[in-house]
């Protein structure tokens, strides 16, 4: 775990700095030779990482394709952290023309295709072991599907990919900015709801009837602790540079609204 930990900080506080001081030409050729590493590095420490951290967790279960799982999961849950920060911003008076219409379609385009990303992995990674019934594969799914986790495995279908699959499909609404707004809340809630659906299952540690009784508030306390951790060192490190990358040669052109 340090490993994977000492390779992202290596690669963010590198790409950090390179933005911070770009100012030629060949300041951004190092960047996008140290995101070409840290794709290769970032594919397999994250991995492993899902296998280490959350796979482990059953000792019998197994899935070749559960990294690949956790990593749509996690790239949507930026995308719609990104979209909540921009909007926020703009709400506030900031980053009004900087991020326009063109950047929020963008981004609502790349919410799509990384919801429909993650409901293929999701949904392959059931039918092959499902179709396989191999008793070590298939009591996974079995336990996300009795009692009240029937109910959070509906809730992920259908708040996870059905929801925002039908909103971001259509044109417009990938531009109105209060439906991303609610999107974006949505996908955050429904990544979180996905984590608790992956690890709690594992410690059997309610036999309640209804949801209510699978949740605690611990479950609550701990996000809110360490999302108000993560919050306060982004929103420090935020205000104490420059929000828009102004030495950025392509710079013009992005701010431009003009659709691409």
């Amino acid at each position: 775990m340090i490993f994977y930990f000492v390779v992202w900080f290596l690669l963010i506080s590198r790409l950090y700095r390179l933005s911070l001081n770009q100012e030629s030409k060949e300041d951004k050729i190092k960047m996008r030779r140290t995101s070409a590493l840290g794709v290769a590095l970032f594919a397999i420490t994250g991995s492993f990482f899902a296998f280490d951290a959350i796979m482990s967790l059953d000792p019998t279960w197994y899935s070749t394709m559960f990294g690949v799982y956790i990593f749509a999961g996690s790239f949507l849950a930026a995308i719609a952290f990104i979209l909540l920060v921009s909007l926020y911003l703009r709400s506030k008076g900031i980053f009004v023309d900087e991020v326009n219409n063109k950047h929020y379609m963008n981004l609502g385009k790349i919410a799509f295709s990384f919801t429909v990303f993650w409901a293929y992995i999701g949904g392959f990674q059931y039918y092959i072991i499902w179709y396989g019934n191999i008793p070590e594969e298939i009591n996974w799914f079995l336990q996300r599907w009795e009692g009240p986790w029937k109910y959070i495995s509906y809730a992920l279908i259908f708040g996870h990919f059905v929801i925002p699959f039908i909103v971001l499909i259509f044109y417009r609404l990938k531009r109105n900015k209060a439906v991303l707004t609610v999107l974006g809340t949505l996908i955050l809630g429904m990544h979180w709801l996905d984590m608790y659906w992956l690890v709690m299952p594992n410690y059997f540690r309610v036999e309640g009837k209804d949801v209510l009784s699978l949740l605690s508030w611990t479950d609550f306390s701990l996000i809110l602790a360490m999302g108000g951790l993560f919050m306060a060192i982004y929103w420090r490190l935020f205000k104490t540079v420059p929000i828009a990358a102004i030495n950025d040669e392509d710079y013009n052109q992005s701010i431009s609204n003009e659709e691409s």
